[in-house]
């Protein structure tokens, strides 16, 4: 695994546990990690969890 594919497998992981942990806005949590265009965040997130953020919030937000 490159180093760019370790960074962004780690903040897809953050970014997983902030939308089922908290209520913040998805651009919020993708700035949070470090990716400033929403789209692009939703197109990293799908390709690593096969849902939207959305999606995924609404199967696991506690």
């Amino acid at each position: 695994m490159t180093p760019l594919a370790y960074l962004n497998r780690i903040r897809m992981q953050h970014a997983a546990h902030s939308l089922a942990h908290s209520k913040a806005p998805i651009h919020e949590i993708a700035e949070s990690v470090g990716i400033m265009d929403a789209n692009y965040f939703v197109k990293r997130f799908k390709a690593e969890f096969q849902d939207t953020p959305s999606q995924y919030r609404a199967k696991y937000y506690q």
